[in-house]
């Protein structure tokens, strides 16, 4: 069956009790999204800098911000990074008016071999994507633990911030 918005916070509310970190994709902002999203304590708006890409993007960043995502808990992550692409991260910076805080470079060659083998990139040896997701996960860590910590890990990726809803004041 469909999963209710109300289904929907109660599973993500259970994730959060029973681990450290909770990370869902979605690719739309339905109602049933958003009961996940006002439970976030940190949207990563994932997009390639393709124009159309970006434009969903921009448009779906509008209706977070809308809603009350706002701040540091807004992040953009641009996947298939390929330096040598017409449009720039900072092309996305400016019609994203976010920061783009992390890549993912394109290396389509391991993404292909991990998905035919049905592996992690990180176990397929040194490769560009494992470095990317290491040095992003060090990242995340360091800015929890800066945070005061959330629980002893890279923390809760979804917590309630104060009225519930990511980067509202607590």
């Amino acid at each position: 069956g469909i999963v209710t918005p109300d289904q929907m916070a109660e599973i993500v509310g259970f994730l959060r009790e029973n681990h450290d970190e909770v990370i869902l994709a979605g690719g739309g902002l339905g109602a049933v999204e958003m009961a996940a999203v006002n439970q976030a304590h940190l949207v990563h708006v994932v997009t390639t800098l393709g124009f159309l890409s970006l434009r969903k993007a921009q448009l779906m960043i509008g209706r977070l911000r809308e809603f009350g995502v706002t701040g540091d808990a807004l992040r953009v992550v641009v996947n298939h990074h390929d330096r040598g692409a017409d449009l720039t991260l900072r092309d996305a910076r400016k019609a994203l008016d976010a920061p783009v805080i992390w890549t993912i470079p394109e290396d389509v060659r391991t993404a292909e071999r991990a998905v035919n083998e049905g592996v992690p990139v990180s176990t397929l040896g040194r490769n560009r994507l494992a470095a990317a997701f290491d040095e992003y996960a060090i990242r995340l860590s360091s800015a929890t633990h800066a945070e005061g910590g959330l629980n002893d890990g890279l923390g809760r990726l979804f917590r309630r911030l104060g009225p519930g809803r990511a980067g509202a004041p607590a």
